[in-house]
């Protein structure tokens, strides 16, 4: 059975994604396709699920946005998850509204609700391009009580950020608005041997600098290296960012 390396790449903004790990051919046709495990496509899938979040966030979003923090006071409790999405539509529109008329823009967003009926109390994590004061947030909400911080990029980018929001995540579905870039994988199989990818991951705790051979321009800000002991291959996922007036390449 013949084996190749493939990179999945994921360009988000200034933020990218690799996933190095095998896949296999078991023929010897010319034009036969080279193909991940079930189990390993499985677990990737299920990685690139969690991680989807923080793609739209680096996407989409800037220093100018902002990470709200809605919540319920005791006047405004909701009844379920129902009463907690309809309170959320009613806000998005009146949101929606106000930047258009403040802003020229049209709305922006990623939301994640949380918590759960007689356990933590319902409230709202919501990522926006609404620059508004605070009053007029708070206005615009109604609901109860407001937390505006500024959204902050580094290395790491919003990584952080999408992990908390999705901590507690107990509905069915993130809420996003429809007019977002929403980045599709690069692919490519081949380019990395069996004998490197066993030097990169061998090295990738100690020199991460050494994925600037791989994609000039970028910097690694973290790195996950693996081994599989039943099968004996390398898996590896990288997470790189633009360092401020770089120019990476094109993946």
């Amino acid at each position: 059975m013949q084996c190749r390396y493939r990179e999945q790449i994921y360009v988000a903004g200034d933020y990218m994604t690799v996933s190095l790990y095998p896949v296999f051919c078991a023929g010897r046709k010319r034009r036969g396709r080279f193909k991940a495990t079930s189990d390993v496509q499985q677990r990737l899938n299920e990685h690139n699920a969690r991680e989807h979040v923080a793609r739209l966030l680096h996407a989409n979003f800037t220093e100018e946005d902002v990470w709200l923090h809605l919540t319920f006071d005791d006047a405004h409790l909701p009844e379920g998850k129902a009463g907690v999405l309809r309170a959320f539509r009613n806000f998005k529109g009146r949101l929606g509204r106000a930047i258009k008329r403040e802003q020229g823009e049209e709305l922006k967003y990623v939301a994640i609700p949380e918590g759960t009926p007689g356990g933590e109390r319902f409230h709202i994590h919501m990522v926006t391009n609404a620059r508004l004061t605070a009053a007029t947030l708070a206005a615009l909400w109604g609901q109860g009580f407001i937390r505006i911080d500024p959204l902050k990029f580094g290395p790491y980018g919003l990584t952080g950020l999408s992990e908390y929001m999705q901590k507690g995540h107990a509905f069915a579905r993130i809420l996003r608005s429809r007019n977002l870039e929403d980045p599709a994988p690069v692919e490519k199989t081949g380019r990395v041997s069996r004998s490197e990818a066993a030097r990169i991951c061998d090295e990738a705790w100690d020199h991460p600098e050494k994925f600037n051979e791989l994609y000039p321009g970028w910097a690694a800000s973290a790195v996950r290296p693996f081994y599989n002991n039943f099968n004996r291959y390398f898996y590896l996922r990288v997470y790189l960012y633009r360092p401020k007036g770089g120019a990476a390449r094109a993946v």
